[in-house]
């Protein structure tokens, strides 16, 4: 597995955490160093799952099958997130007249769409209880693109470990970028860039 080409999914699909980090900057809500650390330890759970269930399968798939999978698989990612940005900014507009009553996803689908919505208390802090909640919305697209890269390729064990600290440093960065500039200018007009770059490497997998 090439190191840059790593990196590029790395950060496309870790882009939500960079975005989440702006929403809890601007809303003055702290991330301790511990909760930091575990939403990087939920990831790396994630993706160590999604990586060996990979592997596993890897053993009853032909190659050439697993590579065109794990190509589909990057292009259906990039579809997903396309739709989801497209849901968020309906919703934004219909606020009042749609809802999500979904009652399990429900809130792991709030905090996708606004991430400061892990603050469960409202302390403006949040404990390490609301970080594995934030780490398991953030990691959903971590465990697939981690899940088609093991199937492109036997995947190293610093996998995992490169995806995690990707996500956790783009969460601190985006904390950091909250105070620098506008809410929401940014963040709309970069929204569908990481759907768009997943489905192109995609389609270059198969091509």
């Amino acid at each position: 597995m090439d190191l840059s080409y790593l990196i590029l999914i790395g950060i496309t699909v870790s882009i939500d955490g960079f975005f989440a980090g702006m929403a809890y900057g601007i809303k003055k809500i702290t991330i301790p160093y511990a909760s930091l650390l575990t939403i990087g330890l939920v990831n790396l759970f994630c993706t160590t799952i999604a990586i060996c269930s990979s592997l596993y399968l890897g053993h009853f798939i032909n190659p050439i099958f697993a590579a065109s999978i794990s190509a589909l698989l990057l292009i259906l990612l990039g579809t997903i997130n396309l739709l989801k940005e497209y849901i968020s900014d309906l919703t934004d507009k219909t606020s009042d007249k749609f809802k999500i009553t979904i009652p399990i996803g429900c809130l792991v689908i709030n905090i996708m769409k606004k991430p400061e919505c892990a603050d469960v208390d409202h302390s403006l802090i949040l404990n390490t209880r609301e970080a594995i909640l934030l780490g398991f919305a953030l990691g959903i697209d971590n465990m697939t693109a981690a899940f088609a890269i093991g199937l492109m390729t036997p995947s190293p064990c610093y996998v995992p470990i490169t995806l995690s600290v990707i996500q956790i440093s783009l969460v601190w960065f985006g904390i950091i970028f909250a105070g620098k500039i506008a809410k929401d200018t940014w963040q709309k007009r970069t929204a569908y860039i990481p759907g768009i770059v997943l489905i192109l490497m995609g389609l270059l997998r198969i091509l």
